[in-house]
């Protein structure tokens, strides 16, 4: 439904970056049960050639690349997003979490506190660090991370940081 919506936008007027940008959203929604990270980077792909000074058409142009398993690509679109934009939050925290999935620690933490930096409450951030000094064997300070997500947002992390939590060593 909401990619014919899409699709009647563009035959209307083709040259709306937005309506792309939607289209690769959807295609890389991993909920949704055509995901197609493939198709997600074209529509991304073309939104940028429309406007390519926004941030986000970057920013997940990039993620898609590293859902696909291509970290060193995803990480050039995701620096260009936040060229664009210094401010993007969410791209530190995108750079900081393919860092992290690189075993790249150094530069997962620098990334993960940047987002920190420009949002101090973004769980996702302080999940990110507990998730670096956890990999550390940095207990203590991997807890104090997992305490700060509770406190921020209780309801969409409180079982899986319990069970973290509860499962790791002293």
């Amino acid at each position: 439904m909401a990619i014919d919506h899409f699709n009647k936008t563009l035959d209307i007027n083709p040259a709306y970056s937005l309506a792309y940008y939607n289209l690769g959203l959807v295609y890389s929604n991993k909920k949704f049960e055509n995901n197609n990270f493939s198709k997600a980077k074209e529509y991304f792909e073309k939104a940028i050639d429309l406007n390519p000074e926004e941030s986000q058409f970057y920013q997940y142009f990039g993620i898609s690349y590293i859902e696909e398993g291509n970290h060193i690509k995803g990480r050039e679109y995701l620096e260009k997003a936040i060229e664009l934009n210094p401010k993007n939050y969410t791209a530190h925290y995108q750079m900081g979490n393919s860092y992290y999935h690189e075993e790249d620690f150094s530069n997962a933490r620098k990334y993960f506190q940047k987002s920190l930096d420009l949002k101090h409450d973004y769980p996702f951030a302080y999940y990110g660090l507990g998730q670096v000094f956890e990999s550390e064997r940095n207990y203590a300070n991997a807890r104090e991370m997992y305490e700060i997500v509770l406190e921020i947002d209780p309801g969409n992390w409180e079982a899986h940081i319990e069970y973290k939590m509860n499962n790791m060593p002293e």
